[in-house]
């Protein structure tokens, strides 16, 4: 019988994590959901965890997939194909949810049919500890349609929906035949979210669910990656298709995606890889920064050079903003960064 609830885990060498997520799940027993976990060709127990909490449990609701390691995006499209709910939400294997979390969003599910259901979510250490809480506290319309929405997110900065924050309805990503992107390691949940809720009739802000994602003490300073530009593509992607619909509205959200949104997720990755470069292996800045170059220009030809021609054509914003504060000095953004680090969000948030 097919469920209400599509709930898809992609996995990867996540046996230190996976069995809190799935019981923060499964306590609340329901009958409507299904949870698929995507063993993306973990080399640890993983998936061995995952067997025994179904053998030991009985829980028919859970479900293992095994396959060849692919990537974040290859596990995530895999569990769509295979969910079965007439809602569809990812969660990652490290993170978890509240305590009163599956039964109201499955009466939010029956209540409304909203094409999309957002929920706040907090940042937490590993344990469990609030590091940062969701910072629009405000009171949102209940329901907006999915262009109000992506104003919200990318205009007027009010609301942020990421990646285990949100409910889709099913038959809405397949009729529009959204995936997340393969061989794209970053960003590619932001230009997931975005794209779906762009073709949302209704969204539904639900303020009584709650997510939480851990940032673990050992990734604060593994964080230098150049396929992290791979983001930067992402937000390129988005861009292209919002002005593909060919609508004023996301004419203009393509503007704002050419003009903030590519830059600014440049100007962050550039700054991340920096920071690691002089802060974990002790590289003077300028060193750094010919490295950092040389590395985007190898796995990404080309980047390097649109984006500095966009930044020198960009017209200047009064007060300016952070993108100005970035073409003025890479290494003033870095040491204004440094001083905002603290509370740095955890990837995926939009």
């Amino acid at each position: 019988m097919d469920k209400a609830l599509s709930v898809v885990i992609p996995a990867y060498n996540a046996e230190a994590f996976i069995e809190g997520t799935l019981q923060s799940l499964l306590k609340q027993n329901s009958s409507q959901m299904e949870i698929i976990v995507v063993d993306d060709g973990s080399r640890d127990a993983t998936g061995d965890i995952v067997s025994r909490i179904m053998d030991e449990g009985g829980y028919d609701n859970l479900h293992l997939h095994t396959q060849e390691n692919g990537g974040v995006s290859t596990a995530r499209n895999a569990g769509l194909l295979l969910a079965k709910g007439a809602y569809v939400f990812f969660l990652d294997a490290d993170d978890y949810v509240a305590d009163s979390f599956v039964p109201p969003l499955l009466k939010l599910i029956q209540d409304t049919q909203a094409d999309v259901i957002h929920w706040p979510y907090d940042l937490v250490d590993e344990k469990g500890n609030v590091l940062q809480g969701f910072p629009y506290p405000q009171v949102v319309p209940p329901l907006r349609t999915g262009v109000e929405t992506l104003r919200a997110i990318l205009l007027d900065k009010t609301t942020r929906v990421s990646t285990g924050s949100v409910a889709y309805r099913r038959d809405l990503l397949l009729n529009h035949s959204l995936q997340y992107t393969q061989g794209c390691t970053a960003g590619e949940d932001v230009e997931f979210n975005l794209c779906a809720i762009s073709h949302a009739t209704q969204v539904l802000y639900a303020p009584q669910l709650r997510n939480y994602y851990i940032r673990h003490a050992s990734s604060v300073m593994n964080s230098y990656s150049i396929k992290k530009f791979s983001a930067v593509e992402a937000m390129e992607r988005v861009g292209v298709y919002f002005r593909q619909r060919g609508q004023a509205a996301f004419d203009k959200l393509a503007e704002h995606m050419d003009d903030y949104e590519t830059l600014h997720s440049y100007a962050g990755t550039y700054t991340m890889c920096l920071r690691h470069l002089i802060q974990a292996e002790n590289m003077q800045p300028r060193a750094a920064m010919a490295r950092l170059g040389q590395e985007i220009d190898g796995m990404f030809p080309g980047m390097r050079g649109s984006i500095n021609g966009r930044l020198k054509a960009r017209k200047k914003k009064f007060p300016p903003d952070r993108i100005d504060v970035f073409r003025f000095s890479p290494l003033l953004y870095l040491y204004l960064s440094n001083r905002r680090q603290p509370a740095a969000q955890k990837s995926g948030g939009l």
